[in-house]
């Protein structure tokens, strides 16, 4: 506790009228630190609940399917259209009709309208389920 070690050192050199306001101050910010622990101890158990990580992490794959979808030209992500379904019993996998990369170089506008912290807040949602 570096901050408690320098408010000892300066209420031993203040000695003057200020020292009860500074204790005072002090003390409410060691008040305010124990409640801001207690809050994140209490959103930890809360995230760490198995229902709530479950029903996360089946809304972060539905999220991600939508993302796919939303830059699939043909829009059929992850559900192929069926004459594809039929004929994958006789084409071989070149005729694949479903999502290849590369995508293709122009950028669909509804895609391209969406915010970038969508992608990084379901990598961030998945390795935290994953540690």
């Amino acid at each position: 506790m570096c901050f408690e070690f320098n408010a000892r050192l300066l209420l031993t050199k203040l000695q003057s009228p200020l020292q009860a306001r500074t204790q005072a101050a002090i003390d409410h910010v060691k008040k305010e630190m124990a409640k801001i622990q207690s809050s994140q101890f209490a959103y930890q158990a809360g995230l760490m609940d198995p229902e709530l990580v479950f029903r996360s992490i089946g809304f972060t794959n539905f999220l991600s399917t939508w993302l796919i979808r939303q830059v699939d030209p043909n829009k059929t992500h992850p559900n192929p259209p069926a004459q594809y379904v039929a004929a994958v019993a006789f084409i071989s996998m070149e005729a694949d009709p479903c999502l290849r990369l590369p995508l293709p170089q122009e950028v669909p506008m509804a895609f391209r309208v969406l915010p970038e912290y969508i992608v990084e807040d379901i990598v961030d949602y998945l390795y935290f389920a994953v540690q």
